[in-house]
């Protein structure tokens, strides 16, 4: 399964590129299939790839889209059918499409209840920067560890099967924590942890 890490520097600062390819390079055993960085402004997602189905085989993340937000996904849907069903034509995915790129077309419909659409073995984070937001979710299940912390200004999220991600000085508070019977699900906004 994929590693996954995003970094949001709460001061506004941009994110520098060293510092999100230190942290990805922590979760590097996780990427057989790559690795790819995404910065805008103060948030920065890198992912290193495992590509695990057909419709991820030609799939780089980060994904990005026209309004700005960017996911990094890990995992499965096991349900793509139900969510494709969901969506609006107009959201420019298709069966082909990787499950990030079907991940970031449903969030804009379904906002903060995306992972309450999902079923699978999955995590992701996506910033959203109309809402200054980073959201980062896991299946109930928790197959891959999945956390976010405050540390040093920054909110980190970092996800990946035995995680083996440690933030230095034992990482400090936890941002806002929200469980349903599918997902877990961690929020930070622009205020912080």
């Amino acid at each position: 399964m994929s590693g996954l890490v995003g970094v949001w520097n709460l001061d506004g600062q941009p994110v520098a590129a060293s510092l999100l390819a230190r942290l990805s390079a922590t979760l590097a055993h996780r990427g057989p299939d790559g690795e790819g960085h995404w910065i805008q402004g103060p948030v920065g997602l890198a992912c290193q790839q495992f590509r695990v189905t057909p419709e991820s085989a030609h799939e780089t993340q980060p994904v990005a889209d026209a309004s700005g937000a960017a996911v990094i996904f890990d995992g499965r849907l096991d349900n793509r059918q139900d969510v494709l069903d969901r969506l609006d034509v107009s959201a420019g995915v298709s069966a082909q499409s990787g499950d990030a790129a079907l991940v970031l077309a449903a969030y804009h419909q379904a906002g903060e209840h995306l992972p309450e659409w999902l079923l699978g073995d999955f995590a992701f984070v996506l910033f959203d920067p109309r809402k200054q937001q980073m959201l980062l979710a896991r299946d109930a299940i928790g197959g891959i560890e999945a956390a976010m912390q405050g540390l040093d200004g920054y909110a980190i999220a970092h996800a990946a099967p035995n995680s083996t991600f440690q933030p230095r000085n034992g990482g400090s508070s936890t941002c806002q924590a929200s469980y349903n019977a599918n997902t877990a699900v961690v929020q930070v906004a622009s205020a912080g942890c």
